[in-house]
């Protein structure tokens, strides 16, 4: 499954699911002739839209990298129907069963979508602190043309491209999984090219999967900035087992004809490399599901990315926050799996996921004083930065 990580501001919710027999693509439209505008709210880089299903106008992320999925207590409070039971296995490698329901009827503005198959999720750190129901996902959108409106906040939806206007941006191929989520190629510098999928559900440029790290080295892609050998992401079946993941730096990064540089990403246990949503702040995005196309309309043809990163990257465990990876030779004095006791003077003993997600301390800063507390009780005060 695709998964949760909490790295400071930075949060990205992941749920892909490995269904070995159940099939996604089902239902859809009832109308064959359709066009939506649907406005969104961006909240800590998730794209929230509103959908109708019942009688109440509910709040959804739209996913791409998902199937479509609901709360259990949506499900319990609509009554909805399930359709099978099935054997998912997360990020980590943990298995679960998880129903899935039948979704009989949503409006996405006046359109109604009839008979969509939907994950049932039970309270996570998505629906509890978002306050959501559910994802919109690839499966639902799958015989669609969507187009991502960043400078408007405004998703387009319909069954004709002609009426989508895409100005002269010219098509890229793309291919479109068994799960419905579109994969992209990217060029990595001058040699190296990738197959990868992009996920607007991740709050993040670029993360390279950790599989294709020797392959894409070779081609003298990227510099390794940093290796942190830890845990800060979560599947729905728990904490990831202890894995080393890289900090990298991109020189320059090509997409659709848009050149990025000097991107910074960390790798990823995840078997695939993905691309999320930061990349609609640099142009409008829109994907033909239908015709396995995409068209990108950059608002500059050439940026580079100044994003600073800090030198250790939190995580959630057991209801404490604590240390997850460490990217600085300077903090060898702190292990993975401390606790951080303090952050300058915020006491964040008593803090939850939500609320360091929402007002972390850390946020707009660029150093922090922490006072972290490893096994033994020992209590230590370091120094960490934005690098």
């Amino acid at each position: 499954m695709r998964f949760i990580l909490i790295v400071f501001t930075l949060i990205a919710f992941q749920i892909k699911l490995n269904a070995q027999s159940f099939n996604f693509n089902q239902g859809g439209f009832t109308n064959t002739d359709y066009f939506i505008e649907i406005p969104y709210t961006r909240v800590k880089g998730k794209i929230i839209i509103e959908v109708k299903m019942g009688a109440e106008v509910r709040k959804f992320i739209l996913d791409t990298g998902a199937p479509t999925a609901i709360s259990i207590s949506l499900l319990e409070k609509l009554k909805l129907d399930i359709l099978s039971s099935q054997d998912f296995t997360d990020i980590n490698g943990r298995k679960s069963v998880l129903e899935v329901a039948n979704i009989k009827e949503l409006k996405l503005g006046e359109s109604v979508v009839a008979d969509i198959p939907a994950v049932v999720l039970d309270e996570n750190i998505l629906t509890k602190c978002f306050d959501v129901d559910g994802l919109i996902g690839s499966n639902l959108l799958r015989n669609s043309i969507v187009q991502f409106d960043y400078k408007n906040k405004v998703i387009r939806i319909s069954n004709d491209i002609n009426k989508i206007n895409i100005s002269n941006a010219k098509p890229s191929d793309i291919l479109i999984d068994k799960q419905s989520s579109p994969i992209f190629n990217i060029q990595l510098g001058d040699k190296a090219k990738e197959m990868l999928l992009f996920d607007s559900g991740a709050d993040e440029l670029y993360s390279m999967s950790n599989n294709n790290l020797e392959k894409l080295k070779k081609a003298k892609a990227f510099s390794v900035i940093s290796e942190s050998l830890g845990s800060n992401s979560f599947g729905i079946n728990g904490l990831e087992r202890e894995s080393k993941n890289y900090r990298l730096l991109i020189p320059e990064f090509n997409i659709m004809g848009f050149t990025l540089k000097n991107i910074v990403s960390e790798t990823t246990s995840d078997g695939n490399s993905r691309i999320g949503a930061r990349l609609l702040e640099y142009g409008m995005l829109t994907i033909n599901y239908k015709n396995s196309k995409s068209y990108f309309e950059p608002f500059s043809q050439i940026a580079i990315n100044k994003e600073e990163y800090w030198d250790l990257s939190p995580t959630f465990m057991n209801g404490k926050l604590v240390v997850g990876r460490i990217w600085s030779q300077e903090l060898k004095k702190i292990a993975v799996g401390d606790q951080i006791l303090f952050i300058n003077d915020k006491d964040m003993t008593s803090f939850t996921e939500c609320e360091f997600l929402f007002s972390s301390p850390l946020a707009d800063i660029k150093k922090a004083t922490l006072k972290v507390q490893d096994a033994k009780g020992e209590i230590q005060t370091i120094e960490i930065k934005k690098i």
